[in-house]
């Protein structure tokens, strides 16, 4: 006992000793606590509603001048702006009697070409100008250019006519002219040309060697070209495929006029090819 009463009295023992009116630690730990919530903090509890929206960011009405003629105590909200039918009625009375009846109104009401804000096509119409201008400078340099090479082979086309021909007194079409001096001189040197009768006629002689013996019926020749005249019946295409290995082109001729529509058969025109 007196070793008890020892222990008792030293001060560094006493926050070990236990009062029988307190649980311990291990029975406040275990014991349940409950917590009565009222409905504004609970978790449960339905949000209180916000303000989302400012009184600079309400809708506002846009009302036209002539509208706010027709009606100046109209309000500019829309929750409570509101208007007589016969408002809208004289309206459109005076809109169709004046004859200015438009949908557009704002920045897109018709002002005319007066009322128009040309600040904003100024770009646009200094490029179009711009590209007019380079076009027409790009088309008077190239028509120069042409004119320029024009003259050049003009020029030369005279100084060879004038050197191969010095007798030709005017010189009006070099190249008209030059092959009519060539042609002067292959018929003073009695050479005959590809599209005289008899060159084009042996060349057709050698492409008609498959045909019978009574499948031409006539031959005629006008304008540096045969007008043949083949029986009815005749294998024409290989005839023009054969016409067309010897450098000669095979056409259908015009209907025969006069006697010549007398001959049957079939017409064609054989010249040379190009």
């Amino acid at each position: 006992m007196l070793l008890l009463n020892l222990l008792s009295k030293c001060p560094w023992l006493k926050p070990l000793r236990r009062s029988p009116q307190q649980p311990s630690r291990s029975t406040q730990r275990h014991r349940p606590t409950r917590t009565r919530l009222s409905p504004s903090t609970s978790p449960y509890a339905p949000a209180a509603p916000r303000a989302t929206a400012c009184a600079c960011c309400r809708p506002t009405l846009m009302v036209s001048p002539a509208l706010r003629e027709l009606a100046p105590g109209l309000s500019t909200d829309p929750a409570t702006a509101t208007l007589d039918w016969s408002t809208w009625a004289a309206g459109a009375r005076d809109a169709l009697a004046s004859g200015e009846a438009d949908l557009c109104q704002f920045d897109f009401a018709r002002g005319g070409v007066a009322g128009m804000d040309w600040s904003l096509w100024r770009l646009t119409i200094a490029l179009a100008v711009l590209l007019v201008v380079v076009q027409l400078i790009g088309m008077n340099a190239r028509w120069l250019t042409l004119r320029a090479e024009q003259k050049r082979l003009d020029t030369a086309m005279r100084a060879q006519l004038q050197t191969a021909f010095p007798n030709t007194p005017v010189i009006l079409d070099p190249p008209a002219q030059m092959r009519r001096q060539v042609e002067q001189l292959r018929l003073a040197a009695g050479k005959s040309a590809p599209e005289d009768f008899l060159p084009l006629a042996d060349r057709f002689a050698q492409a008609a060697t498959g045909l019978a013996p009574d499948a031409l019926l006539a031959l005629d020749y006008h304008g540096r070209a045969l007008t043949v005249t083949l029986k009815d019946g005749t294998d024409t295409a290989s005839l023009r495929t054969a016409a067309r290995n010897v450098g000669l082109n095979m056409d259908t001729a015009e209907a025969p006029r006069g006697a010549e529509a007398t001959v049957p058969g079939s017409r064609w025109t054989v010249s040379i090819a190009q």
